[in-house]
C-alpha cells in the first residue's frame, strides 16, 4: 500500500504481540500503534468493518512525498474508531500523517466535570483528530465523524481537512453548518471542528467552525 512498511489491525482476531506485517500477524488495539516507530511512507491500515475502542498517538513523521498513513484495509464499512471516555481517538504529535477512510464514532469528552476549563491538557487534546504541535502538514481527508463534540482540533501549520462527512443526530450538537475549505493555522490557533445538525437529504461535508 505504501512505500514503507504496512502494519495492520483486527480488533477481532489479532495480537499485539504479532509481527502486524501481514492480515494474517495483525496488531489488535490502538494502543499498539502508539508503541510502534512509524517511518515516511509506512502505512497503518484497520480492518474494515470493526469497531476499534481506545486512542493512539502517532509520534512518527513522514514526509511531504512519503507521508505515514492511517487508513482502511479489506471490504465492507469503514473501520469505527471510538473512545467514549477519552478525549481523542488519534493523536497525530508527528508531521506529514494522512488519516483517510476511517470513521470516528461515540466519543470525545470535553466539558468542565473537573473544573479546569481550558488550562487542563484535555483542551489541547481533545477532538476526535487532535493534531498537537510540533507536527506539521497533517492531511484529515474522506473521513466520516458522528456523535462526537469536536471533529478535528489542530494546532500544526499546513493543516489539510477536505471531504470529510460531519453528521449530528442529536438536536444538542448544535451548528447549521459552513462549508470550509482546506486550513492553513498557526500552531497558537487551533481550529475546531464542531459536529453541525445534518439537513435532511443534504450529506454533509461541512462543519461549524469556532477558533480558540
Amino acid at each position: 500500500m505504501g512505500t514503507g512498511k504496512n502494519y495492520y489491525l483486527d480488533a477481532q482476531s489479532g495480537n499485539d504481540t504479532a509481527a502486524g506485517t501481514t492480515s494474517a500477524t495483525a496488531w489488535k488495539t490502538l494502543s499498539r500503534i502508539t508503541a510502534a516507530s512509524l517511518s515516511p511512507g509506512d502505512v497503518v491500515a484497520l480492518r474494515r468493518g470493526q469497531t476499534f475502542t481506545g486512542s493512539a498517538t502517532l509520534n512518527g513523521s513522514g514526509t511531504s512525498s512519503a507521508p505515514i498513513t492511517v487508513t482502511a484495509f479489506g471490504t465492507g464499512t469503514p473501520p469505527t474508531l471510538s473512545n467514549p471516555t477519552g478525549w481523542n481517538m488519534l493523536q497525530l504529535a508527528g508531521s506529514h500523517i494522512d488519516v483517510t477512510q476511517l470513521r470516528f464514532a461515540n466519543g470525545v469528552v470535553f466539558d468542565n466535570a473537573d473544573g479546569k476549563g481550558i488550562a487542563s491538557p484535555k483542551y489541547k487534546l481533545s477532538g476526535a483528530v487532535a493534531v498537537t504541535d510540533p507536527a506539521v502538514s497533517a492531511h484529515i481527508h474522506d473521513n466520516e465523524f458522528t456523535q462526537v463534540g469536536l471533529g478535528v482540533k489542530t494546532y500544526a501549520i499546513g493543516t489539510r481537512i477536505n471531504h470529510n462527512s460531519f453528521h449530528a443526530p442529536e438536536d444538542r450538537l448544535q451548528g447549521h453548518g459552513l462549508r470550509y475549505r482546506d486550513l492553513l493555522r498557526s500552531p497558537r490557533r487551533p481550529v475546531h471542528r464542531r459536529t453541525p445538525r445534518a439537513l435532511p437529504g443534504n450529506p454533509l461535508r461541512s462543519a461549524h467552525q469556532r477558533h480558540g
